[in-house]
């Protein structure tokens, strides 16, 4: 009796410990199977990117202009609604600006392709428009650059989420709306860290965004794709998001100033 006892636990033990080791061994192939598919998408996204910033640097690359870039958004603003510089001329100079500095610290996500033909319109408007003031918005022809997390029409906002590359925004966000409504022209979309959780900037998707000042430090997060691009006069106005300091950290990291919007802070 004691010996069939003994051979009945060996036997069960021996059974147990076969399915422990079975659903491990399947629970680390399909972790790997997922990760796999997921590095999969991950390399498709930046090839689609990649393909876009070729494009758009390709119709930009003769439209360098320093001068006009390192205008304070209010100088700039001014000299958009004079009509001493046209919106085409102007968002033309940031697209190159722009991703010539993400060449470097990697803080563009991906340019709107339409911002161009955006600029366009609003220069054939200022030009038809008899009384200018009353015609053309507060924000006329400024460039706007958009957090990645933020919803523009026809482009990801993944968050850094494989989940969520290649579904594109069916409309603009509130922001993105108003923004348009009164003449501003977004114009790329910003790196940030993987769920906006961590005050750096680096996703699996897009990479690391190196700090503006120095490179071999951080540019904070969430905001901090934002941060390093205006940093580098990459953009005159960023939107971004702040909750618990996404504006506030990477705008102290990278020595720019960061506005977060709270309930009657305008009264």
């Amino acid at each position: 009796v004691i010996a069939m006892s003994t051979r009945s636990r060996l036997f069960t033990f021996v059974a147990c410990s076969t399915i422990a080791v079975g659903i491990y061994a399947l629970e680390t192939i399909l972790a790997y199977l997922k990760t796999k598919q997921a590095r999969r998408v991950y390399a498709e996204k930046r090839k689609q990117v990649d393909r876009s910033r070729r494009e758009v640097y390709q119709s930009v690359q003769h439209y360098s202009d320093d001068e006009l870039t390192r205008k304070e958004a209010e100088e700039l603003l001014e000299a958009l609604k004079r009509g001493e510089v046209t919106a085409l001329k102007t968002i033309r100079a940031f697209l190159f600006k722009a991703l010539t500095v993400s060449s470097e610290l990697h803080c563009v996500v991906e340019p709107i392709k339409e911002a161009e033909n955006a600029a366009a319109e609003l220069d054939k408007l200022f030009r038809d428009s008899d009384n200018k003031s009353c015609e053309i918005g507060m924000l006329h022809g400024m460039p706007v650059s958009i957090k990645e997390s933020i919803d523009v029409k026809g482009y990801d906002s993944t968050m850094g989420l494989g989940k969520f590359c290649f579904q594109p925004a069916e409309q603009d966000s509130v922001v993105v709306k108003i923004l348009r409504n009164q003449g501003a022209v977004p114009f790329v979309k910003t790196n940030v860290p993987q769920c906006l959780f961590t005050m750096e900037c680096s996703n699996p998707i897009f990479g690391q965004t190196l700090g503006p000042i120095h490179k071999e430090r951080s540019c904070g997060g969430s905001t901090g794709g934002e941060a390093a691009l205006l940093a580098r006069y990459g953009s005159p106005l960023g939107i971004g998001t702040d909750v618990a300091g996404s504006i506030r950290f990477p705008a102290h990291f990278s020595g720019i100033c960061g506005l977060k919007l709270t309930q009657n802070r305008w009264r």
